[in-house]
């Protein structure tokens, strides 16, 4: 249900035991929260699972990564995915295509913060 509410709410209250603990962006709940309840009730994952939403087109800057040995995924894929790729493949870096094309870059760094 929380994974719902983050990928559709502009904004969340979360409450405990009629208290306000935090209230904000679901990336100000998830990357930024207020109190150890918030990140107890998010989970240890939730940066993970929130990435899993997270088209990686927004994450794509310019320019390719470098030529050889580094690996090239399609931009239709999720950023949670895409950091997937980084672990299995041992890099900090990808080129990103269109249509077979190389349209930019995505790295380690962009997908850590976690928001485009």
């Amino acid at each position: 249900m929380i994974d719902e509410a983050l990928r559709l709410a502009d904004h969340i209250a979360l409450m405990n035991a009629g208290r306000l603990e935090q209230f904000g962006t679901p990336e100000e709940l998830v990357f930024h929260p207020a109190t150890p309840f918030v990140s107890q009730f998010l989970g240890e994952d939730i940066v993970l699972r929130r990435l899993a939403a997270v088209p990686l087109e927004g994450f794509v800057r310019p320019g390719a990564a470098g030529e050889g040995g580094v690996p090239t995924v399609p931009v239709t894929l999720s950023a949670r995915t895409a950091l997937s790729v980084m672990l299995q493949e041992h890099t900090s870096a990808l080129n990103v295509a269109r249509n077979g094309q190389v349209i930019g870059s995505v790295t380690w760094d962009d997908l850590r913060r976690g928001t485009p």
